[in-house]
């Protein structure tokens, strides 16, 4: 059998080698998809047919081997776009939960500030309070010291008055 000149891992790694040399990525349509395998098939039939530059360099690929590596081909390559979805898809939600977190903390961070601010606010206010409070106290006892003043002056003139 000429299945000697190929094996499996070969053409996994030759499909993986190009795939990467391409830089495919995921967001391919089907019928994108069904091009690149057709290219990639192609080029490993050609490879593996045994002709170089026009010249027949091995014996040519059985039918039942060609068949074997079109199967090959094909399903190694939907596996890779398979696991190159998934990981585009990981690396999406990677992304698209890292946003989400730093939505978060932002709206966390500004909740923490709101509060700040208000606990703020009410020690501001209370201080005013306070103040306020002092103030109306000393105006009470600078009222309570003149009434207590003014009395004192007429009970003085009224003992004044008296004596006379």
């Amino acid at each position: 059998s000429s299945r000697s000149k190929w094996d499996v891992e070969m053409i996994e790694e030759a499909l993986e080698f190009q795939w990467d040399e391409d830089g495919i990525t995921g967001d391919m349509s089907n019928a994108e998809f069904v091009r690149i395998k057709q290219r990639y098939l192609n080029k490993i039939l050609s490879d593996l047919s045994g002709t170089h530059g026009g010249q027949r360099v091995m014996a040519p690929l059985s039918e039942k081997d060609e068949k074997v590596i079109r199967k090959l081909v094909s399903s190694h390559l939907d596996r890779m776009l398979a696991q190159r979805r998934a990981h585009e898809e990981v690396q999406k939600n990677r992304v698209a939960e890292k946003t989400l977190r730093d939505v978060q903390a932002a709206r966390e961070t500004e909740r923490q500030t709101e509060e700040e601010q208000t606990r703020l606010i009410e020690r501001v206010a209370m201080k005013v309070d306070e103040e306020e409070w002092r103030v109306e106290q000393q105006e009470e006892r600078k009222r309570v010291a003149m009434e207590e003043e003014r009395r004192g002056g007429q009970k003085e003139r009224h003992k004044k008055g008296a004596a006379e």
